[in-house]
């Protein structure tokens, strides 16, 4: 798996019609500008190796024996796989569905689990910041704010109280709440 390189996948969508180019930044996109094609793309592969996907659904249990795997789901019964991949998600923001189901899940298959912690969490602001700031890198840093139940996001997410505050300037973000950088 570590083999497949990025040029690979282009060239999987290739072969799916798919013409693709690179911007200045490195980032890829179609010539033509259809994002959904890349999704059809991919579906189109899925179905091409006969995987299936199980959507709207939690795996409760996961058996491995004589060679296969047998995933127990909430609400749609069992599937067995000679091949599974555990994606297992994060613990950043149970709120999101990032129960800690997949590290359970690993450990039940006998891995032995590192210590996790919650770390790349995407931050959703109101007015994105400048954009002479990309690319910046903080190290040692600390970030602390409250939730806003009281303003649900679609998807049952909550916006992200944001105030930045450097060397006594405050950067007004988003909805709620205060952030302090430390």
């Amino acid at each position: 798996m570590f083999s497949f390189t990025n040029s690979d996948t282009l060239e999987l969508l290739a072969r799916k019609g798919l013409e693709t180019r690179a911007r200045e930044d490195g980032k890829v996109f179609p010539v033509d500008g259809n994002g959904p094609a890349v999704a059809e793309a991919f579906g189109s592969l899925l179905d091409d190796f006969a995987v299936r996907v199980q959507f709207s659904s939690r795996v409760k249990k996961v058996f491995h024996r004589d060679g296969q795997f047998e995933l127990l789901f909430d609400t749609h019964g069992t599937l067995c796989s000679k091949h599974l991949v555990l994606a297992t998600g994060g613990v950043s923001w149970p709120q999101t569905g990032t129960t800690g189901d997949g590290l359970r899940i690993a450990r039940s298959l006998g891995h032995t689990l590192a210590a996790s912690s919650p770390a790349l969490a995407p931050l959703y602001l109101v007015r994105p910041p400048s954009p002479a700031l990309a690319g910046i890198s903080l190290r040692s840093v600390g970030l602390r704010f409250p939730l806003c139940p009281e303003r649900p996001l679609a998807g049952g997410m909550y916006s992200l109280p944001i105030k930045a505050q450097r060397s006594g300037s405050t950067f007004p973000f988003a909805r709620c709440g205060t952030a302090s950088v430390t």
